[in-house]
């Protein structure tokens, strides 16, 4: 999956690239060597229709999940865990829209004014977007830790939960996050070369020498992230909803056993 994703950016750059190389006279919506309009009409229904009413549905649902937590006027870190959480998600979100629907629409109507757009958010825009997936993924741990903590471990809950361990967790989050997706800035640099095809200076991307480099495809960008990102996270998940699940029925149980003898 991994692989799949840097595939993603490879091929969005690729596209831009060939955009800003091809003749002027050639059809601007063919980014690829070769066009296909039945693939571009399915891309445009999928990724600007579809992809963008969920994005719509995620805007509109993380903006009321925000404004009902801060009227939330209890003193637990529950509220402001949630609503970090949605911030970041929202600024996913964010990154979606640029770089899947503002392209698709970029290759399907042809709109070269926003080639240097596209080519900036392919290069930038990408790694922003691992940025708050990572943090999104991490703050969703953050989260499931706080109500584990709470239910499993109430003794130390009241030092771990607090607001203002929470606002330091949260911090540290961000900062892992950005440091372990700090290298995907400076894959591509842009620059400004000229076309002898069209005459003109266009705007280019080009891959940075270490990023080709075996040990960075195949360590950081396959091996680390897949740990990172997915392995790391699903473990620690299954362990605590599991955990939690255990305990809520233990608690069900003596509540039970509690009612059954009380005298009536």
């Amino acid at each position: 999956m991994a692989n799949n994703t840097h595939d993603a950016q490879l091929l969005t750059l690729k596209a831009i690239y060939n955009l800003t190389t091809h003749n002027s006279s050639i059809d601007p919506r063919n980014t690829f060597e070769e066009y296909n309009p039945s693939c571009g009409v399915y891309d445009f229904i999928i990724e600007v229709v579809v992809m963008g009413i969920l994005c719509i549905f995620g805007f509109t649902g993380n903006t009321l999940s925000i404004v009902c937590l801060m009227r939330d006027r209890s003193k637990t870190a529950t509220p402001l865990l949630l609503v970090s959480l949605e911030v970041a998600d929202s600024l996913f979100l964010v990154t979606v829209v640029i770089l899947r629907i503002l392209t698709s629409v970029h290759q399907f109507y042809g709109l070269n004014a926003l080639i240097p757009f596209m080519v900036f958010s392919g290069a930038y825009v990408f790694p922003a977007a691992q940025f708050t997936m990572t943090l999104t993924i991490y703050l969703t741990i953050l989260v499931t830790a706080n109500r584990y903590f709470s239910v499993c471990r109430p003794y130390q809950a009241s030092n771990l939960c607090s607001i203002y361990h929470a606002k330091r967790h949260i911090f540290l989050v961000c900062l892992f996050s950005l440091a372990f997706n700090l290298p995907r800035f400076f894959e591509y640099k842009v620059t400004h070369g000229f076309n002898i095809k069209t005459n003109r200076t266009d705007i280019l991307s080009t891959t940075r020498e270490f990023v080709k480099s075996d040990v960075y495809q195949v360590l950081y960008s396959n091996v680390i992230y897949s740990i990172v990102n997915f392995l790391v996270p699903l473990i620690t998940l299954i362990f605590m909803n599991y955990r939690l699940i255990i305990a809520l029925r233990e608690a069900k149980k003596e509540a039970c056993s509690a009612n059954q003898k009380r005298p009536r």
